[in-house]
């Protein structure tokens, strides 16, 4: 996963400034990196005030603490939410579940109609694993067939994630397969259960980070960032 990298090159960027790394001193910059995460959750919910404020209804799907965040702290109780439940693990109705123990007006529909309602929404907010260097977004499988959909309906897409998980120039999305099982439990020789899949950049109107709504440019521009801070990893 990308913020795992992320964060281990920035570990290792703030290491070389010292002359010497005690087990102190690292512990020192693991508490200030900690912290910077800290801040990046609640920076990404002030920059999404603004934007989840004037819709009418947002659509999401699966799970992802980062949507969670961004719709407990930024959006009215009264305006409607529309998930998608996302099976086979039905991570959607978790999201539904928290949502409605908030006093949100929450409704669940299955992954069969979520692209059929997104016509009724005014924003598909989803989550990302990693956000690649281009700005494709890799997460949970229903995420493809929901951004074709927005773009019919003319609805806009935004994807809810700190920048700690854009990957680097020069990395790939890698798409893990679950357990067969997990969709026919007394078939599972007959299924597959590809977990994530990629949306293209082309289908994504903007990204919602710590540092506010951001294009595609400052994703390539942080990608490329990224990439340099783990070249200290192989030195």
């Amino acid at each position: 996963m990308a913020p795992l990298a992320y964060w281990a090159a920035r570990f290792v960027a703030e290491g070389f400034r010292e002359p010497t790394l005690d087990p102190d001193r690292s512990a020192a910059i693991a508490v200030a990196l900690t912290g910077e995460m800290d801040r990046m959750a609640s920076d990404g919910v002030e920059g999404a005030r603004l934007l989840l404020g004037t819709a009418r209804r947002i659509v999401t799907l699966s799970w992802s603490s980062t949507v969670l965040s961004l719709l407990a702290g930024g959006l009215p109780r009264s305006t409607p939410v529309l998930v998608g439940e996302s099976r086979p693990l039905n991570e959607g109705r978790m999201t539904a579940e928290r949502l409605a123990s908030a006093m949100f007006r929450v409704t669940v529909v299955t992954d069969a109609a979520l692209s059929g309602s997104l016509a009724d929404g005014d924003i598909l907010l989803i989550g990302a694993d990693t956000i690649l260097p281009d700005g494709g977004v890799v997460n949970k499988s229903g995420s493809y067939p929901a951004a074709l959909a927005a773009r019919e309906a003319g609805v806009p897409l935004w994807v809810a994630a700190d920048t700690a998980k854009i990957a680097p120039v020069g990395s790939h999305p890698r798409h893990e397969e679950g357990n067969p099982s997990h969709v026919w439990l007394d078939h599972p020789g007959l299924c597959r259960n590809p977990v994530f899949e990629t949306v293209p950049a082309r289908l994504v109107t903007g990204y919602l980070t710590e540092r506010g709504a951001v294009g595609r440019a400052e994703i390539e521009r942080e990608a490329d960032r990224t990439a340099r801070l783990l070249r200290l990893l192989e030195a």
